[in-house]
């Protein structure tokens, strides 16, 4: 329900397609600067903290840096090692209302 959530799908996960639907929740959330971005003059991520919160998840897929890079355009995977620094963003905790409520 915060703004610093990733976004409700305006349809249901469905099996036949949630792989797919997953991707593209991850491609949205990673599009979004507010929850992550590279500096690449500082050699530093700016990430979400739902990543460092839920680290745990991550392991599976040998950490935060290597889940990102299987998800981001090769060429700035490619930059990203794990010795990238990590930053964590705010989180906005502010609620997702309609307009007007």
């Amino acid at each position: 329900a915060s703004l610093g959530c990733p976004v409700l799908r305006e349809e249901p996960y469905v099996p036949e397609k949630l792989d797919a639907q997953l991707d593209d929740q991850v491609a949205r959330f990673l599009a979004d600067p507010q929850k992550f971005r590279y500096d690449a003059n500082r050699e530093t991520l700016y990430l979400s903290p739902i990543f460092k919160w839920f680290g745990q998840d991550f392991k599976k897929a040998g950490g935060v840096v290597s889940f990102l890079k299987t998800h981001l355009p090769q060429e700035l995977a490619q930059k990203l090692s794990d010795k990238t620094a990590i930053k964590w963003l705010e989180y906005d905790w502010s609620l997702n209302e309609k307009e007007g409520e």
